[in-house]
């Protein structure tokens, strides 16, 4: 940070947001200050697997919300996800007890929850919307979301490259 209004050596200022909240984003040194704090350590196949990753994401989710929000048709949003969580947390469960992840508490656990919470709103908000309304309508405003998580990125100081911005830019516009 700043110590008598210098920055420390070897280590970079915060953009003005990100420095105001203090998000505890790690910092890197100067030469790296246009990238993620971490870039410098990901290999061209990390990279790979995670765009992979995030193609997976993206047919599971859109897979999953067709089904949803056709099902939610006969049987009303709340029947759908009473019946389409409760799954996910016990999977998600196991895979912690089986993984031996640890769970120290923390502030994460209210954030955790609160993204939850917040998610499932929007579960239902996307489920009833496709069930009463026209599906490739619906979904497709409800693909803007990502917009949330770049525009918080920016203002952390990510830079993502022009080939990543060309993508984000023609994913955002279908």
């Amino acid at each position: 940070m700043v110590a008598g209004g210098r920055a420390q050596p070897g280590r970079r200022r915060l953009p003005p947001v990100a420095d105001r909240c203090r998000c505890g984003v790690a910092q890197s040194p100067p030469s790296a200050a246009w990238r993620s704090p971490d870039q410098d350590r990901r290999s061209s196949g990390r990279r790979l697997t995670a765009v992979l990753l995030a193609l997976a994401a993206s047919l599971s989710w859109g897979v999953g919300d067709f089904i949803g929000g056709f099902k939610t048709r006969r049987l009303g949003a709340f029947a759908v996800l009473f019946v389409s969580q409760p799954p996910t947390l016990l999977l998600i469960a196991a895979i912690v007890i089986i993984r031996g992840v640890p769970i120290a508490p923390g502030p994460w656990i209210v954030a955790g929850v609160v993204a939850g919470l917040v998610g499932l709103v929007g579960l239902s908000a996307a489920y009833r919307g496709m069930a009463i309304g026209v599906v490739s309508v619906v979904s497709t405003i409800a693909a803007t979301g990502p917009v949330v998580p770049i525009i918080v990125g920016l203002l952390l100081g990510e830079r993502p490259s022009v080939l990543q911005f060309g993508g984000i830019v023609v994913t955002l516009a279908g």
